[in-house]
């Protein structure tokens, strides 16, 4: 139990836990943001990362636009050291993580004043199993680039405040940080709030604490609106998510994410990518009425507890921490990885309850802690080896979940199994036929293997069920492909057309238009699509 034994079990049973990751491929989002990416060849794409919302390099149309550069930054650098190969991506994830776990120990040691303590919390926090997909998946790693811009910006705060001279330079520093935490992640916007909060607690009785309160934070301020102009400037809007937003849904279903979120931190096993999807449509008294009383219980109880306490400031971290993603949960969905930086709470009030037990209680629910953690670690990184691997485990825990489904079918046709992947989606689509993932990507597997007639049926039934305008244009794109594959130019030309109605900037819309007004001599016309084809590509940059 001595600290700098802690310590180093801690780095080393860390490090150990996630030591195999560096055997692992590239799986979901890497194939397009790592592998895929051209903006990682080269560092005069550095103006593209802070100019350009995170996908614009794509020429895929994606459901959702965000601006990450610092995380962007952090891809680029490991490509260029490592040249594209997966297994030290994955290396450097567990060494950023494990700077990160030491910056939460420097943090817990300022907020607990204990240093046994403050290992503790950081050995929790390091080994807590719901970090495994933002360690483990390199595109997951936003979360731990978040976390060590985001504590580092906390840290350098207390070193500040905790100074007996108050040297400048710590405050200097904190901002800094803050600047690289709200360019990694937007969830960093709040971190004023907990600075704000701490500064209100800690002050003096006799000081103008909304003065002194407003003085400290308004640097903070000022980075944060610069951030929300360049943001609004890049994304043209807050924030473009795909889906339906519906406010009366999501203010049903927050209180049942909030209760997901808090068993999964207390009970972080059996752990997986998705889940079954989670919208309350209605204020039922099960699963609204229920769990909102239960949280205003909990709420009011731990407020009571800790009564002028610094955990009153960690309740305070774990809420604003998952504000993000509760308040999207509809487009979100609940992911493990989320609770990276909310579980930094929950390890500082675990070290405190601990503090007040004799010696030999704290060592043997540390031992206990350290070996569940470590075991629930292990298993649950072994599900991101490969693509096959971490959708069969999405499909174990959420079988009705339709994208999972998809996803699932998707990676058995990279691996060959195509007849699988096809038996996988039929009966997806005999228990949802109204399901437009389901029913889209049968058309694309009929398509791949040129069974043209049953893919037209499942593009026309997609276009049916479809209220998404990016599938309504990707839909009657491969119908215009299939009909110009089969010599009928007006029929591709129509399909075509009706692709651009609904999806105008889409890469090869215009080009496959294009083409075919030339087949038909219409050059002109087929000279103005070859135009608009450039500008489309100019403009996401990859030939930049």
């Amino acid at each position: 139990m001595y600290p700098g034994v802690l310590l180093r079990i801690t780095f080393a049973l860390t490090f150990l836990v996630y030591a195999r990751t560096v055997t692992f491929d590239w799986v979901f989002d890497d194939h397009l943001q790592v592998a895929m990416n051209p903006w990682l060849d080269s560092w005069r794409s550095l103006k593209l990362m802070f100019t350009l919302q995170s996908w614009a390099f794509s020429d895929f149309t994606m459901p959702a636009k965000f601006y990450r550069p610092m995380y962007l930054v952090w891809l680029l650098v490991n490509n260029k050291l490592f040249h594209g190969t997966p297994g030290w991506f994955h290396l450097s994830a567990v060494f950023l993580h494990l700077v990160v776990v030491y910056l939460a120990y420097l943090t817990a040691r300022r907020l607990l004043r204990d240093d046994r303590m403050a290992v503790i919390a950081a050995l929790i926090f390091a080994l807590h199993p719901s970090k495994v997909g933002a360690v483990a998946w390199v595109s997951g790693a936003t979360e731990v680039v978040l976390a060590a811009f985001f504590l580092g910006t906390v840290l350098a705060y207390l070193r500040w405040q905790q100074s007996e001279n108050r040297a400048m330079k710590w405050l200097v520093v904190s901002v800094l940080c803050f600047a690289g935490a709200i360019l990694s992640k937007e969830t960093a916007i709040l971190a004023p709030v907990l600075i704000a909060a701490h500064r209100w607690l800690t002050s003096a009785p006799e000081t103008n604490r909304f003065r002194s309160t407003a003085t400290l934070i308004s640097p903070y301020l000022v980075v944060g609106l610069a951030y929300w102009i360049i943001r609004v400037d890049v994304l043209s809007g807050v924030a473009e998510l795909g889906g339906t937003l519906s406010v009366a849904k999501t203010i049903y279903t927050i209180p049942l994410a909030f209760w997901w979120y808090i068993l999964h931190t207390v009970w972080p096993f059996g752990l997986s990518l998705d889940y079954p999807e989670m919208i309350v449509r209605t204020a039922s008294f099960t699963r609204f009425i229920l769990p909102a009383v239960g949280l205003l219980v909990l709420a009011g109880a731990y407020a009571w507890f800790t009564c002028k306490s610094t955990l009153q400031l960690m309740g305070l971290w774990f809420i604003l921490t998952l504000i993000p993603p509760v308040g999207a949960i509809l487009l979100l969905q609940p992911h493990d990885r989320y609770l990276y930086l909310p579980s930094f709470a929950v390890a500082i009030i675990i070290a405190e309850c601990l503090s007040r037990l004799s010696i030999n209680k704290t060592a043997a629910w540390v031992l206990v802690i350290a070996i569940a953690f470590t075991v629930g670690t292990y298993q649950a990184s072994g599900y991101w080896d490969s693509d096959v691997k971490i959708f069969a485990r999405s499909m174990e825990k959420a079988p009705d979940n339709m994208l999972v489904r998809a996803r699932y079918a998707g990676a058995l046709c990279e691996r060959g199994e195509g007849q699988k992947a096809l038996d996988t989606l039929l009966a997806g689509y005999n228990r949802h036929p109204e399901s437009v993932t389901i029913s889209y990507s049968l058309a694309l597997i009929y398509f791949s293997k040129r069974q043209f007639d049953d893919a037209r049926r499942f593009f026309t039934h997609t276009l049916s069920v479809a209220e998404d305008k990016r599938v309504k244009g990707l839909s009657h794109f491969h119908l215009g492909l299939m009909a110009q594959t089969e010599g009928n130019l007006t029929e591709a030309n129509r399909e075509f057309r009706n692709a651009l109605v609904y999806s105008s900037t889409s890469a090869g819309f215009h080009q496959a238009l294009g083409n075919v007004l030339k087949a038909q001599g219409a050059t002109d016309e087929a000279r103005a699509e070859f135009k608009k084809e450039q500008q489309i590509r100019e403009t996401r940059t990859r030939n930049l």
